[in-house]
């Protein structure tokens, strides 16, 4: 047992010599890639000055054979293997036949299993050929009881083939790596219960929840396996952060966020207020009628948010209107006074400068007075109530009248046909004096209408303003000058005439042909108690004249634009239209949308956000993509490598919990080897022992040599023996 001491130490010397040989030396072989091989091992050669040195040295590892040559009656054969590693191909002989019709007669024997070899059955033919089959596995060493080595062998007393030392057959016991203790493997021999750990795992390390756990100042991941009152990364905050907007109806404010999702809102902004371009009425409620005050309620439409609004006025809303309070009369205006109709209300009239106005007198309403008709001049009276008012008429059913002084100066109308004409006081005292005046009322029919077209000299367009319409020719003399144009007053003329299908009386007007061309005449379209229509207008000369409706481009051209303004919107321009001809007057840009741009949704580090851009002015919306700002890892937590165990960085996210953990190879074992020589009394074998963690790994053992004995022989009782020369044992 003290040499078994001692050999330890010499070997724990060694290999400390060795180390520091090691480190003193510094060289590190080299060797060639190309293999060298001889019929049995192949390696690699040193290249160095070490030539004695090898890499890789191995027994070839050779596939099935090839016949090569096939043997004949009086020729041998030929089969070559190739070693897989390296490609030495190794060729053996196969024996020539006797017979050139031989055929195989085999003879079976069995071979039975022992202790240690397989058991098969032999198969030999006459010729030489042989083969094997029918293996059974050796039998195993039987024995009562083994002794232990306590080096990887075991010691017994076979019944079969007696005293012999066996390699263990161990069985192995995986014991898990904890948080903080190594994992192992026990391999254990069932035969003589030795035992010995070896490869080794490192420690886990505490495992952690994935969720932190926060209070007011610092974050943490609780422990989930049995140490739980271990923190990972057990940090203060760190906030970031960001802005939100205030909205019309939510204040704005600014969130600092920490990595581990604890926040906290500060820097409130008050909210907008919704923005409403349109109200609508929606309720009206009388809260005091002796003042006619009422609350309004509108409703509208956020142009921002596009949600619904309400608001409510207080205000007056008197119900006025004018009041006849002196009635008109023929020959005078009558009055109004604008008064509220809610006869509660104690501001019964309006604070205005006038509250009254004047309205116009009345027609007069003529009925036929016989008593002061004459044959050729009709009187009428009129109806109305304190009217005195009376007129009187020249009738003639031809197309002209033939009137004296006398009853022209004392008439009001002259009636031709179904056309009326009254002469103010000038054109009266322009005529009399001749004793007869001579006023027709007819119409251009045929040639002459032809040839007072023709004469005017018109232009298409005018022309077409009298195609198919009554012309009619007024004419006036005297005794004294034949035909007078020039009335020197005013001449009212009332024509009948009935409205085409689709004309209106307020287009209604009279077209004259003057001086080579027409001109155009405002006029009055009225009806009587009958239905029957009236045309009538003022005029200082005598003419041609038509009665037409005006198109609403000859309107406008006559009277102006009736205009009407849209304004431009966001996307599409204004325009200026007139309301009568439809003619555009005036263009305007679109002013273009106001934007006005919020995070609806976050980008996160794998997910896209979306920005929302919605126009204030039209309430227009486009959505923009925000690109996903990707994981932004950093190194977190990092252990080293060993020999037992390996190492491990573990990378986090900054922005949200993502991580994940590299590995770095567990270290190779850095051994140092020392070879025990066998003796006399023990064993040989090869000692490898870790530098950095004291592993160890024993191999290659040697069994003991023989003794050496002296060559001096000496007695005892029991007979001569010798001495062993090394170990002092007696043989």
């Amino acid at each position: 047992m003290n040499k078994r001491i001692l050999t330890l130490l010499s070997v724990l010397f060694i290999i400390a010599v060795m180390v520091f040989a090691f480190a003193a030396c510094g060289h590190e072989h080299e060797f060639s890639d190309a293999w060298e091989s001889d019929d049995t091992y192949h390696w690699h050669p040193a290249t160095c000055d070490h030539t004695d040195e090898t890499e890789g040295k191995e027994k070839h590892t050779f596939g099935e054979s090839t016949i090569t040559l096939y043997p004949t009656l009086t020729t041998a054969g030929k089969s070559s293997a190739t070693c897989s590693v390296c490609g030495k191909t190794v060729e053996t002989v196969i024996p020539s036949y006797s017979d050139p019709a031989h055929v195989h007669t085999y003879t079976s024997v069995i071979v039975n299993p022992t202790c240690t070899e397989q058991g098969y059955t032999k198969h030999t033919c006459p010729c030489g050929s042989e083969y094997k089959d029918n293996y059974v596995n050796a039998n195993g060493h039987t024995a009562d009881e083994w002794t232990s080595g306590n080096d990887g062998t075991h010691s017994g007393t076979c019944t079969v083939c007696g005293e012999v030392t066996v390699e263990c057959t161990f069985t192995e016991s995986v014991t898990a790596p904890g948080c903080t203790s190594q994992g192992y493997t026990t391999y254990t021999c069932n035969a003589c219960g030795y035992s010995y750990v070896d490869d080794y795992v490192g420690a886990t390390g505490h495992k952690f929840k994935d969720e932190y756990t926060t209070n007011d100042s610092y974050h943490w991941h609780e422990a989930i396996c049995a140490h739980t009152s271990e923190k990972g990364e057990y940090e203060e905050h760190s906030y970031t952060s960001k802005v939100f907007e205030p909205t019309c109806t939510e204040r704005g404010y600014t969130r600092y966020t920490c990595e581990c999702g604890k926040y906290y809102d500060d820097d409130f902004v008050d909210e907008l207020g919704h923005t409403v371009s349109q109200w609508t009425l929606a309720d009206t409620m009388l809260t005091d009628e002796t003042a006619c005050k009422y609350i309004d309620t509108y409703t509208g439409v956020c142009s921002v948010c596009s949600s619904p609004a309400t608001k409510t006025e207080t205000l007056e809303k008197h119900a006025f209107y004018w009041a006849i309070t002196t009635p008109a009369t023929c020959e005078q205006n009558g009055i109004k006074t604008y008064i509220c109709a809610n006869e509660g209300c104690v501001n019964h009239t309006p604070n205005l400068s006038s509250d009254t106005m004047e309205y116009e007198a009345l027609e007069h309403i003529w009925e036929l007075d016989t008593e002061n008709s004459t044959e050729k001049v009709t009187a009428y009276k009129c109806a109305n109530t304190a009217c005195g008012e009376t007129k009187r008429t020249v009738n003639s059913t031809g197309s002209d009248a033939q009137i004296s002084d006398d009853d022209l100066n004392d008439s009001n109308e002259i009636v031709i046909s179904d056309t009326t004409i009254g002469f103010d006081s000038n054109i009266k005292d322009n005529l009399t004096g001749s004793g007869r005046v001579d006023v027709s009322a007819g119409t251009l029919e045929g040639t002459a209408r032809e040839e007072a077209i023709e004469k005017a000299e018109l232009d298409p367009e005018q022309l077409a303003i009298l195609e198919g319409r009554t012309i009619y020719n007024f004419t006036v003399s005297t005794q004294n000058q034949s035909e007078i144009s020039d009335l020197g007053g005013i001449a009212t003329i009332k024509i009948r005439y009935t409205l085409a299908p689709g004309e209106t009386t307020e287009d209604i007007v009279v077209w004259y042909i003057s001086d080579g061309k027409l001109e155009c005449i405002d006029a009055v379209y009225s009806e009587d108690a009958e239905g029957n229509g009236y045309v009538t207008f003022t005029t200082s000369h005598f003419s041609y004249y038509t009665v037409a409706e005006l198109t609403p481009a000859e309107r406008c051209a006559k009277d102006g634009h009736e205009r009407a303004t849209f304004a431009p919107t966001c996307t599409e321009g204004g325009y200026t239209v007139c309301h009568r001809c439809g003619e555009i007057l005036d263009t305007f840009s679109p002013v273009g949308h106001n934007w006005h741009s919020a995070i609806t949704s976050p980008a996160g580090c794998t997910e896209n956000g979306v920005m929302t851009h919605t126009c204030s002015t039209c309430n227009a919306t486009y959505e923009q993509t925000i690109v996903a700002m990707g994981h932004n890892y950093v190194l977190t937590s990092h252990t080293e490598p060993t020999c037992l165990a390996a190492g491990t960085s573990v990378y986090s996210c900054v922005y949200c919990s993502d991580s994940f953990t590299r590995e770095t190879p567990v270290k190779s074992h850095e051994f140092a080897v020392a070879v025990i020589p066998a003796t006399c009394q023990d064993r040989g074998f090869t000692v490898k022992i870790c530098t950095l963690c004291g592993t160890s790994v024993t191999t290659d053992y040697v069994p003991k040599i023989a003794h050496t004995f002296g060559t001096t022989w000496l007695a005892n009782e029991a007979g001569h023996y010798n001495i062993c020369t090394v170990c002092g044992e007696a043989g």
